[in-house]
């Protein structure tokens, strides 16, 4: 005969009778049997980066200077100095990174493109063309710039060379400003009714006096040794009357004079200048020619 169990107790066996576990050797048991426990790495340990700190990042331009110990920044780019005082102007770093740097590149980088000048309709209009003849390929513009160019130059040379064969030409010279301000001379060659251009010169901070003009214009003359120079005119201006003196010993057969149109254009000067009652529209009439001279329209 077995001894009765207790109410109480009964919770406390398992189905086999045996007693139930306590609770203090569950925990015991399960800290004897728990996994090892697992570091997690840190985001320093993760990114190499450091603690992370709060606050404003540093500026990009930070890392394209080096600051010595002494506090000294200098541009890593072109070794220049660019203050004394460590990392505390910005904007003086950026300032000679971005505008000041010799070594800057000239093209900035692109980063947008724009949009075509022409039409969509007229575009594929222009590449309908080549469907037609799919052979023929546009020269690029370093081939424009060199051989076409100079191709071009050679023929005109040729064109010339041909129709003045025989010919007494006249070379003309003249002396003006373009629309940026720098002076240029002008060579062209003269025959009866037809007119050839030779050469532009742009002379820069050149004195246009006769020794420069007398060389310049034999220079032209040597260049274009096919011509039968005749003559030259140039302007009525002390220096150029200079120079025919200083060319006329090498070439004893060419007569040099003044444009007659210059001579013109002096003699009434100096009539309109002794009018009076004309400076209030002489002045007018600079004011509109100088804002046609300096603004470039698109």
């Amino acid at each position: 005969m077995t001894r009765p169990v207790d109410p109480r107790t009964r919770s406390q066996l398992q189905p086999d009778g045996s007693p139930s576990p306590t609770l203090a050797s569950i925990v015991q048991e399960s800290r004897l049997t728990e996994p090892p426990h697992v570091t997690v790495p840190s985001r320093a340990q993760r990114t190499g980066l450091g603690p992370s700190r709060g606050g404003r990042q540093k500026d990009a331009v930070w890392k394209m200077v080096d600051v010595d110990k002494d506090d000294t920044v200098w541009c890593l780019r072109c070794g220049h100095l660019i203050h004394t005082q460590e990392k505390n102007h910005v904007a003086r770093a950026r300032r000679h990174v971005n505008e000041k740097c010799v070594k800057l590149p000239s093209q900035p980088k692109i980063t947008d493109t724009f949009k075509p000048a022409l039409p969509s309709s007229r575009l594929k209009e222009f590449q309908a063309c080549f469907l037609l003849e799919p052979g023929v390929k546009l020269p690029s513009s370093f081939q424009l710039v060199t051989t076409y160019l100079n191709g071009a130059y050679s023929k005109s040379l040729c064109v010339m060379q041909v129709e003045l064969e025989g010919q007494i030409v006249t070379i003309v010279t003249d002396g003006w400003t373009d629309m940026n301000g720098l002076a240029v001379i002008n060579y062209v060659a003269d025959a009866r009714k037809k007119t050839y251009f030779l050469k532009s010169v742009y002379t820069g901070a050149q004195t246009h006096d006769a020794a420069f003009l007398a060389a310049d214009i034999k220079r032209v003359i040597d260049k274009y040794d096919f011509l039968h120079v005749g003559a030259v005119v140039t302007d009525n201006i002390a220096a150029n009357k200079s120079a025919w003196e200083l060319l006329q010993p090498d070439f004893p057969r060419v007569f040099f004079y003044g444009c007659a149109c210059h001579a013109l254009h002096l003699l009434v000067k100096d009539t309109i200048f002794m009018m009076t009652w004309l400076n209030g529209l002489i002045s007018s009439c600079k004011l509109i020619v100088s804002f046609f001279i300096t603004k470039v329209w698109p």
